[in-house]
């Protein structure tokens, strides 16, 4: 009996350290799975890089387009070709 009521106190103990250096169960596999949680959020934020990236450019050209189509009309009206 006395053997049971040391064992309890220890066990407490135990679980209170682990609980306060929060250490899982299988570290291993926990540094893997972190490692590809960052690989999955790396290549996510790549994926999102590129396409604003696509974006941007063709944003930049639609208004290239305009601008040139502009400046085609304005040269048109300068020799009287757009009546």
């Amino acid at each position: 009996m006395l053997a049971i009521k040391l064992a309890k106190p220890w066990d407490k103990l135990r679980r209170r350290q682990a609980m306060l250096l929060n250490l899982p169960k299988n570290p291993a596999k926990s540094v893997s799975h972190q490692a590809g949680q960052a690989m999955g959020q790396a290549q996510e934020k790549a994926s999102n890089t590129t396409q604003s990236a696509k974006e941007s450019c063709q944003e930049a050209g639609q208004q290239m387009q305009e601008k040139a189509q502009g400046a085609a009309d304005a040269v048109k009206d300068t020799v009287g070709a757009n009546k």
